[in-house]
């Protein structure tokens, strides 16, 4: 038999009576139930609902619900919950649930959730699940998780993992698990796992492991080793190089994000087959004062959110200037003159005419 209960005396009846069996809370938002012990009863939240687990209580989270947990208690949330978790309360985390992790607390995440851990927190991340791990963090994460780790965080990084490692965060990579590793971050890699090492990051590497080496301060051990810090990319061919784009016949091909007017974000116009002349040219390295384009279609996305349609173009080498040679930002050049050669998919193939 279920009820469902929208305030603190109605929670506190249905829980000592035994004929209630699910418990339901659908209270206002902004209203706080507590609950210390569910005595073997399920108890979820539902809607926005907000609640405080405390002791040996369970409660499951679905909708918008918030529960904050404490002690020992243990909690399911799904949907868009979200959870606040601290002592050495449990907390599995469904679908795009959001949870925030201290002290000894204990998260398993799945689907989209999204976790912040800190302190001695330990969470194992499934799927495409997010998680930001700092202080004594434990993290292992699996699949497609994508994970970022600051100060003292350790984590274990498997199958398609990508993990950003910070500060004095330690790092075990192993199938394909992608790293990139900066300050004085120690990263283990094993199988074919990949690591872009930047700062005075530390590096293990066995055989197979494919070592990106940003930094000269960087210690490396083992793995195969490319080197990319002597690559000048202000030079344009060095740039095309780096970022796998052509240069022919003395002009570089990169590419132009707009929307289904063949506009840019900024309202600029980019008529296929046509050359298109920026009016207020200036070759400085900074932003502005230029057509701005990409290496490839997704980079070119960044810079325009909400575009729809990808244009390949040609600018001339010496009509053109690179803005991101420093490689701390998402890659881009601004040019004088741009030539728009035809239209293409997010991947840069070219879409037949009236396919788009």
């Amino acid at each position: 038999m279920s009820i469902t209960v929208k305030t603190q005396q109605e929670l506190d009846k249905a829980l000592a009576k035994t004929g209630y069996q699910d418990i339901i809370i659908d209270s206002p938002s902004g209203v706080w139930l507590m609950v210390t012990s569910t005595d073997g009863k399920d108890v979820s939240a539902y809607g926005s609902a907000t609640v405080r687990a405390s002791g040996s209580a369970t409660v499951r989270a679905y909708g918008s619900a918030t529960v904050s947990a404490y002690d020992s208690a243990t909690v399911r949330a799904y949907d868009s919950a979200t959870v606040r978790a601290y002592d050495s309360a449990t907390v599995s985390a469904y679908d795009s649930a959001t949870v925030s992790a201290y002290d000894s607390a204990t998260v398993r995440a799945y689907g989209s959730a999204t976790v912040s851990a800190s302190d001695s927190a330990t969470v194992r991340a499934y799927d495409s699940a997010t998680v930001s791990a700092s202080g004594s963090a434990t993290v292992r994460a699996y699949d497609s998780a994508t994970v970022s780790a600051y100060d003292s965080a350790t984590v274990r990084a498997y199958d398609s993992a990508t993990v950003s490692a910070y500060d004095s965060a330690t790092v075990r990579a192993y199938g394909s698990a992608t790293v990139s590793a900066y300050d004085s971050a120690t990263v283990r890699a094993y199988g074919s796992a990949t690591v872009s090492a930047y700062g005075s990051a530390t590096v293990s590497a066995s055989t197979y492991v494919a070592v990106h080496l940003h930094s000269s301060w960087v210690t490396v051990e083992g793995g195969v080793v490319i080197d990319v810090t002597k690559i000048d990319r202000c030079d344009v061919t060095q740039w095309a190089g780096y970022h796998g784009t052509e240069i022919q016949d003395g002009e570089v091909i990169v590419y132009k994000a707009v929307n289904d007017d063949l506009k840019s974000g900024r309202g600029f116009a980019y008529p296929i087959g046509e050359t298109v002349t920026c009016p207020d040219w200036d070759p400085r390295d900074a932003c502005g004062n230029g057509l701005h384009l990409s290496p490839r279609p997704h980079h070119a996305r960044y810079y325009f959110e909400s575009a729809s349609r990808f244009l390949r173009c040609a600018v001339k080498l010496d009509e053109l200037t690179v803005i991101d040679g420093n490689g701390s930002g998402v890659p881009k050049l601004k040019a004088k003159r741009v030539r728009v050669l035809a239209e293409v998919d997010i991947d840069g193939n070219t879409i037949t005419k009236g396919k788009h």
